[in-house]
């Protein structure tokens, strides 16, 4: 039985000298849990990396970040490039515009 590849996408998991809370503290303590066995699980943010000492690299976990924005018309094609390239079987959405995207 293959691996589910299942792919995360937020908003964003930060902003610049804050420290980890929110969504980002979520994804830390989420993703490390699931069955490796049985899941590839990555993670997208749609914004740019924050620079927040607390990333989440650290946790062994893989991030993509696209550096746009949710009212930016080309995050679409860059969420679909990406989801592609990670063949994506499930997409968790997290936030107003992963979540707009993600019905598109």
């Amino acid at each position: 039985m293959s691996k589910l590849n299942i792919v995360q996408v937020c908003d964003h998991l930060g902003w610049t000298g804050s420290r980890m809370h929110g969504v980002k503290r979520l994804f830390a303590w989420m993703i490390p849990r699931f069955d490796q066995d049985r899941f590839t699980v990555s993670l997208v943010s749609l914004r740019r990396q924050d620079e927040s000492e607390d990333n989440l690299e650290r946790f062994g976990i893989d991030v993509t970040y696209l550096g746009r924005s949710k009212f930016d018309p080309r995050t679409l094609s860059d969420l679909l490039r990406v989801v592609d390239e990670k063949q994506a079987d499930i997409l968790h959405m997290h936030g107003y515009g992963a979540t707009t995207f993600g019905r598109l």
